[in-house]
């Protein structure tokens, strides 16, 4: 599947099936740290760091996105308070180290970093240029 398709695949998606989407590559990324021996303290700040990449690759924190990944958590966190958790992902040296640490991972772990990026960019019904090239730059080696 083309970097395009699986955008307009994930875009097509209405807002309950992408929620379902993200948390089953939740649940195959845990697999996949767990088999890697990934600890479960390291694991709750792997994936904040993917959350903060994706939301934000366009400098922005939207309702939508925080909308779900409230209900893929079922959290009851405030929007500052998701502010707050997804702040800090433009940084040039954060973007490179997750790239690289994303491509040092096997190819179906990747996979499902990379689709619940992609439920998150999508999760406002868009995808901007910054977005579409973070995503580009994470899923290419």
């Amino acid at each position: 599947m083309s970097l395009d398709e699986m955008v307009l695949m994930t875009i097509q998606l209405d807002t309950e099936q992408r929620v379902e989407l993200a948390k089953n590559c939740t649940i195959k990324m845990r697999d996949g740290f767990k088999k890697m021996g990934v600890k479960q303290e390291q694991l709750g700040k792997k994936i904040c760091d993917f959350i903060r990449l994706f939301v934000s690759a366009d400098k922005k924190c939207s309702r939508a996105e925080y909308d779900l990944i409230n209900s893929m958590y079922d959290f009851d966190m405030s929007y500052e308070e998701f502010y707050d958790l997804s702040n800090g992902g433009v940084q040039k040296d954060f973007i490179a180290s997750m790239d690289k640490y994303i491509d040092s991972l096997n190819a179906d772990l990747k996979y499902h970093i990379c689709l619940f990026g992609l439920c998150i960019l999508v999760s406002d019904d868009q995808v901007t240029a910054p977005e579409y090239e973070l995503f580009k730059r994470i899923l290419e080696e």
